[in-house]
């Protein structure tokens, strides 16, 4: 069940952006306190077993590689 419009844009400037900050606020902002805890126990688990593998899909230091690459091949090259 829809309870609002997904494609509903609030106006910052009316009454009712504050209303629905307040809201928001009231409502979901008590789960970063525990979000802090379980964050942390991952952090903690990364350093103890760190990853083992890069990922191979939006890689920024692939693709600056790849750049790095083409520009040494075409060092005149214009973009």
């Amino acid at each position: 069940m829809i309870k609002a419009d997904p494609m509903e844009r609030f106006d910052p400037l009316s009454h009712e952006w504050g209303y629905m900050g307040r809201k928001f606020l009231a409502q979901k902002m008590w789960t970063l306190v525990p979000a802090q805890g379980i964050i942390a126990e991952h952090m903690k688990s990364l350093q103890e077993w760190p990853p083992r593998q890069r990922a191979e899909s939006l890689s920024l230091q692939k693709a600056t590689e790849a750049v790095m690459r083409q520009l040494e091949n075409n060092p005149g090259q214009v973009w």
